[in-house]
């Protein structure tokens, strides 16, 4: 009976470390995900869904989703292999891409240029559009300013 208890105390022992180490060694960017689900869940990738540059990341493909267009582009939020949150502005190929911490999205949000002197700004279903500052909601998540 005590060899018993002892090899299955090792088995949960051996199970419990292949799990703690496998978790370290995950492709599935778990922080940035968690901060996705704050964003409205907009529509799912086509064919014409877009990349990163390469120096920007590889983006997880589950993740990617298309907010909403404004103003002639297309914008999409995803998360990268490397656990961070992209927002892109698409034409015809990615024109602007940010790219942050999940921290950092989960507090600010994520903005990209638009045009010469305007901004879009990704917001999470948390935060609350500053009208009084001059942001107007353009889609499900997307204000401009």
């Amino acid at each position: 009976m005590r060899t018993r208890v002892k090899t299955v105390f090792a088995a949960t022992v051996l199970a419990l470390a292949a799990t703690a180490g496998l978790a370290g060694c995950s492709s599935h960017p778990t922080e940035a995900l968690s901060k996705l689900a704050h964003v409205n869940a907009g529509e799912l990738p086509t064919p014409a869904a877009p990349e990163l540059p390469a120096a920007s990341g590889i983006l997880y493909g589950p993740s990617l989703r298309l907010l909403g267009h404004y103003d002639g582009s297309a914008y999409w939020v995803g998360a990268t292999t490397d656990d961070r949150v992209c927002f892109m502005a698409v034409t015809t190929e990615v024109d602007e891409s940010s790219c942050v911490t999940p921290s950092r999205f989960g507090a600010d949000g994520a903005t990209l240029p638009v045009g010469e002197d305007e901004r879009i700004w990704l917001y999470l279903g948390y935060m609350t559009v500053p009208t009084d500052k001059g942001w107007r909601i353009v889609a499900d998540n997307l204000a401009v300013r």
